[in-house]
């Protein structure tokens, strides 16, 4: 994530995080939900041009803005599990073409989106993804 505007302050749209978070289970049914003024977040600080890099798997989101001046950003991510359409199908022409590693990293889980598919891991995941190595391409 790069930040194109400085965002120095506390409650300005930091990114926030909650370091630690990628080794623990989300907790999809606490309540309250887990969210940006969750005891245990922090807000990230920095000046534009500042770059974040954190994986996908750490909890994160946009604390409040309070500021008066917009944050903007890019983000650039690659989450595997994520990386699908959900709008649209992907054509048969890619899928028909494509290696079970191909579609599984097209974002191809065997079905079609439901909610949890963003934590959802297929358990065949780890051989589909490592017998890329024995396929030809």
């Amino acid at each position: 994530m790069y930040l194109l505007t400085d965002v120095t302050g506390s409650d300005s749209g930091n990114l926030t995080v909650f370091p630690g978070s990628h080794d623990r289970t989300f907790p999809l049914d606490r309540h309250p939900p887990i969210a940006p003024d969750s005891q245990g977040a922090v807000q990230l600080t920095g000046e534009a041009g500042d770059c974040f890099l954190f994986p996908h798997a750490l909890w994160h989101g946009p604390a409040k803005n309070t500021s008066g001046h917009g944050r903007k950003t890019l983000l650039y991510n690659y989450c595997q599990m994520c990386v699908r359409p959900y709008d649209f199908p992907l054509p048969p022409a890619i899928i028909e073409t494509a290696t079970p590693r191909q579609r599984r990293l097209l974002g191809d889980l065997g079905h079609d989106f439901r909610p949890g598919s963003y934590f959802y891991a297929p358990p065949d995941q780890t051989e589909v993804i490592l017998g890329a190595y024995s396929e030809t391409s």
